[in-house]
C-alpha cells in the first residue's frame, strides 16, 4: 500500500466523548453498507444523523408533556437534551428558548439550587459566552455558584466557570473580569 492510500489515523474510541462515539459507529455501520462508490458525503451523513435524532427528541418531549403535563421535571430533562444538540451545531436561538424553558420548570419543581437546575444554568451560561455575551454568562454562572454550598465543591466550580469566561478573550482572568464572587 503506498503513503497516498494509507487512512489518517482516527483518534481512538476512548479519546471521544460518547455522543461522538455513536455518530462515528452511526457512520461507521453505515459506510461498511454502502458500496465504495456509493458512498454518500459524511457531511450529508452526519446532517441527516442530527435532523434524525431531532426528530426523536421533539417525540420524546411531547409524549412526556402528554405523560405528565408541560411542566413536568422530565418534560425538562428532555427539553435539556435538545437544547444541547442545538448549542452543538450553533443554532443558539433555539437552545436559548429551549433552555430557558427546561431552567423555568426546574426551577419551579425542583428548586434553585438542584443539582439539575444548576446544570441547565452551567449549560446557559456557556451558551452566552458562545454568543460572546459575557455579562449574561457570567450572571448565568454566579447563580449556579450561589447553589454550591460545599466550600470546596464552590471553589473548584468558581476556577471552572472563571476558565470559561475566559475563553471570551485571554485576559478575561488576568485582569479579574472573569472572576466570581466566593
Amino acid at each position: 500500500m503506498s503513503a497516498t492510500t494509507v487512512p489518517a489515523p482516527r483518534p481512538s474510541q476512548r479519546s471521544r466523548s460518547p455522543l461522538l462515539r455513536r455518530i462515528a459507529a452511526w457512520l461507521d455501520s453505515r459506510a461498511a453498507r454502502a458500496p465504495a462508490a456509493r458512498r454518500p458525503d459524511p457531511a450529508v451523513e452526519l446532517a441527516s444523523f442530527l435532523d434524525d435524532a431531532e426528530r426523536r427528541d421533539r417525540q420524546l418531549i411531547e409524549l412526556r408533556e402528554q405523560a405528565f403535563g408541560p411542566d413536568h421535571p422530565d418534560v425538562a430533562s428532555a427539553l435539556h437534551i435538545l437544547a444541547a444538540r442545538y448549542h452543538l451545531v450553533h443554532r443558539y436561538d433555539q437552545a436559548q428558548a429551549l433552555y430557558e424553558r427546561a431552567l423555568g420548570i426546574r426551577t419551579e419543581s425542583l428548586g434553585h439550587d438542584h443539582p439539575s437546575t444548576v446544570e441547565v444554568l452551567e449549560d446557559l451560561g456557556d451558551l452566552w459566552r458562545d454568543k460572546r455575551d459575557r455579562h449574561r454568562a457570567q450572571s448565568a454562572y454566579a447563580l449556579a455558584l450561589a447553589a454550591v454550598t460545599d466550600h470546596d465543591r464552590r471553589r473548584l466550580k468558581q476556577t471552572d466557570y472563571a476558565a470559561r469566561l475566559a475563553q471570551l478573550d485571554s485576559t478575561a482572568v488576568d485582569s479579574g473580569r472573569g472572576s466570581l464572587p466566593v
